[in-house]
């Protein structure tokens, strides 16, 4: 693994976010590099990047499941998150995460 600096006292790795569509328009960027502490999930680096960016959280999380699950499909390294671990997904340096709005209606 290429970790390449200490964050915060601990070995830290680099994801890249890709957002699409309200999610990139609430973020104000198409995309966003976190470093995360080695060993951080999915679930981390979405609690990561709500802190960073607090303007995505009502974009992206559904208060009722608190989970952003039913607002966005978030694909890690090509796959689907649901296809593998969902927010316990494990990421490595270097991840690339890209974040799709779900449209809900009828």
């Amino acid at each position: 693994m290429n970790v390449y600096r200490l964050w915060r006292g601990f070995v830290a790795v680099r994801v890249d976010v890709r957002l699409m569509g309200v999610l990139r328009d609430a973020a104000g960027s198409p995309e966003v590099r976190l470093e995360v502490e080695e060993g951080s999930s999915l679930g981390d680096v979405v609690d990561r990047l709500i802190e960073e960016r607090p303007e995505l959280e009502d974009v992206l999380i559904d208060r009722v499941v608190d989970s952003y699950a039913p607002n966005a499909l978030i694909i890690v390294d090509g796959v689907e998150a649901s296809n593998l671990e969902g927010s316990s997904t494990s990421l490595r340096d270097g991840s690339t995460l890209v974040f799709l709005p779900v449209t809900h209606g009828g």
